[in-house]
């Protein structure tokens, strides 16, 4: 019971560079080329004469269902692609056409080439920042049955996609009631050259110099700044916490949208810079959009309903999993959540032995959200013989795990675990443990049945280290950092930190946060900087890209308090501002029809992805000091759900 980068490379030849480029933006040479489009009725491939380019641009569109059968007229969407993409991108490398199935929508994806949507500075012909609203749009609403108005006109895009569907909505601002941007090249005409020299031969020609007009004009952060919110759309933003290139220039932008007032929401998610990401994030615009009214009326049960961020978590006790602690969660590029148990009750119904519980000692739900409804599927393994065993394995007799934070990298989770052993000495049934280490559990197979799922766990921190690596995590950087609660003093937090190309041998690879500043080989508690007073060996660390800040979301460390505690910092690193109380749980408050003076609660945590934007969302448990409780009060053990508006967090 346990009481989120840049780009970089060398300069290569041409015919390298460009398959360097290919693989990062996956959309590489072969896709360059057009290709016969399929036999499929909804699609259609046209050659746009453009006044602008004076020459044809090829334009996929993809019509409703029931377009041929109908006389009705229908709102656009325009998707634009990324660097070295084309106008098949978006259809044949995510689930576009099963997203939109029974969505009354046509979908525009112009070709572009490499010319980031903008009016080349070096090559007069090349007039793309006009193409689409001059050429396209025209076609578009002359050809087909569409509602020719701003409230029925959306633009998004991916990378440089992004940039460019942003670009458009800010010069045209009046043609475009929503934009999104997916994993957005923000910065192309303002730094972006210049920190990567490898990619200035795509930027440069386009852009011009530097401080060139058009990079003056075709800055988005100057755009937005001389736009009045009353007039904008609205704007959806959207980068993946593990893009190599564009998180920081996306919180920027993000930060000029809070601050000047704009109607928007962000979102950052686990996630790189590739097509299983978009794919994901798709249906999510989509939703927005369907929510927005972009739609009207909707046929119930399309995928593009799906929403995780629409949804609030809850915990039915539905066997054999009757309940657990711990209750961390890890989103994946995919839209499915991973929850992380820790003591897990199990069986038709709840059984205590004397003092003993029947429960395995971890276990794990994958949750999804699916038309508007939170769903979660627990996960319990068997072992050889078919008895429920523990997911998270221990190979050392009179041990075991209990799995706590974790992150998504590289294909798989990794996910900090405390050893565990009876205590010779006990307080209580319910404090009969010890710690005997800490260690990074790296979790693959994540594409299978989770029952399927391969665990491995390497050790991090010995037993007697009097502080263990565990309490939260999160990526910043290349670097996966822990937070530690020191088991000494005045339990203060320590921070470490391992390269994520070195997670898969952590305490070769583990540095400490020193008392001077520096970072340190190993771990030495003693000599660690305290990040964090009063800490918790549960907690959440998030950022949050609307306050600027980073959250941290405890309860209490006084064992009776019995109070969640929100605390914010410019910096994970600290200062952190003093604890703020923002909910007094339940079941630890007399007069309470919940409360029990046996109640103790912990293992507070924020699960952000579930957010509305100004919402605060997150979980506690509550057991008993009277061990065989746990079979007759239902009402406990298991986590608690509370949602709330994000609290002030001004110093």
């Amino acid at each position: 019971m346990p009481v989120i980068l840049r780009w970089r490379a060398l300069r290569l030849g041409e015919r390298a560079a460009q398959a360097v480029l290919s693989a990062i933006f996956l959309c590489g040479a072969a896709l360059a080329q057009p290709q016969a489009p399929p036999a499929n009725p909804r699609i259609e491939d046209v050659t746009v004469a453009s006044k602008a380019l004076g020459r044809g641009v090829k334009v996929r569109v993809l019509l409703p269902s029931d377009y041929a059968s109908s006389e009705r007229a229908y709102p656009v969407l325009y998707l634009l692609h990324g660097l070295y993409g084309n106008y098949t991108n978006w259809d044949k490398l995510t689930r576009l056409e099963s997203y939109t199935r029974k969505l009354p929508v046509i979908v525009v994806m112009p070709d572009a080439g490499n010319s980031w949507y903008v009016n080349s500075a070096t090559v007069p012909a090349d007039r793309f920042g006009d193409f689409l609203t001059a050429d396209v749009i025209p076609y578009v609403e002359h050809h087909y049955r569409v509602l020719a108005d701003r409230g029925h006109r959306a633009i998004a895009g991916l990378s440089m996609g992004g940039y460019g569907a942003l670009r458009y909505a800010l010069k045209h601002p009046g043609m475009f009631s929503t934009v999104g941007s997916f994993s957005g090249a923000l910065n192309a005409p303002l730094d972006l050259a210049q920190e990567e020299p490898k990619f200035a031969p795509y930027l440069n020609p386009v852009f011009g110099a530097p401080a060139s007009a058009t990079r003056i004009n075709n800055d988005l952060f100057r755009l937005l700044r001389e736009l009045e919110p009353a007039n904008a759309p609205y704007f959806y933003v959207d980068c993946g916490a593990n893009d190599p290139y564009f998180i920081p220039t996306n919180r920027a932008f993000t930060l000029e949208l809070h601050d000047r007032k704009f109607a928007y929401e962000y979102h950052e998610t686990p996630g790189g810079h590739d097509w299983k990401y978009w794919n994901s994030r798709l249906p999510v615009f989509l939703h927005l959009l369907r929510a927005r009214g972009f739609f009207g009326e909707v046929s119930e049960g399309n995928p593009a309903q799906s929403a995780a961020f629409d949804c609030t978590p809850r915990f039915a006790l539905t066997p054999p999993w009757l309940g657990a602690d711990a209750a961390y969660s890890v989103p994946l590029p995919d839209g499915r959540d991973v929850w992380i148990f820790g003591d897990t009750l199990y069986g038709a119904h709840r059984i205590v032995l004397g003092n003993t519980p029947q429960m395995v000692r971890n276990s794990i739900g994958v949750s999804t959200c699916r038309d508007g409804k939170f769903d979660i599927d627990y996960v319990i393994r068997r072992g050889a013989r078919g008895k429920p065993a523990d997911f998270f394995p221990s190979h050392r007799p009179g041990t075991w795990y209990w799995a706590l934070d974790g992150v998504y990298y590289d294909h798989d989770l990794w996910v900090t675990t405390l050893c565990v052993r009876k205590a010779e000495k006990k307080t209580s049934a319910a404090f009969d443990f010890a710690l005997c280490g800490a260690g990074l559990a790296r979790v693959s197979g994540l594409d299978g049945d989770p029952r399927e799922w391969k665990v491995s766990i390497s050790p991090l921190v010995p037993d007697g280290a009097e502080s263990y690596p565990s309490a939260t995590t999160l990526i910043d950087g290349k670097y996966l950092y822990i937070f530690s609660v020191e088991d000494f003093g005045a339990r203060n937090m320590a921070l470490v930190r391992i390269l994520l190309n070195g997670l898969a041998s952590p305490k070769k690879n583990l540095e400490y946060l020193a008392a001077d500043g520096a970072w340190k080989p190993g771990f030495d508690p003693k000599d660690a900087k305290p990040v964090m007073d009063r800490g918790a060996s549960e907690m959440s660390v998030r950022y949050h890209p609307e306050l600027k800040k980073w959250v941290a979301v405890m309860m209490d460390p006084d064992f009776k308090a019995g109070r969640v505690l929100f605390r914010t910092a410019d910096s994970f690193e600290g200062p952190w501002t003093e604890p703020q109380v923002i909910y007094h749980v339940p079941e630890m408050q007399q007069g309470s029809p919940r409360y029990d003076p046996d109640n103790f609660c912990y293992a507070a945590k924020e699960h952000p992805e579930f957010e509305q934007p100004g919402k605060l969302i997150f979980t506690y448990v509550c057991n008993t000091l009277d061990v065989p409780k746990l079979a007759t009060h239902l009402g406990i053990y298991y986590p608690r759900v509370v949602e709330m508006p994000i609290p002030n967090s001004g110093r």
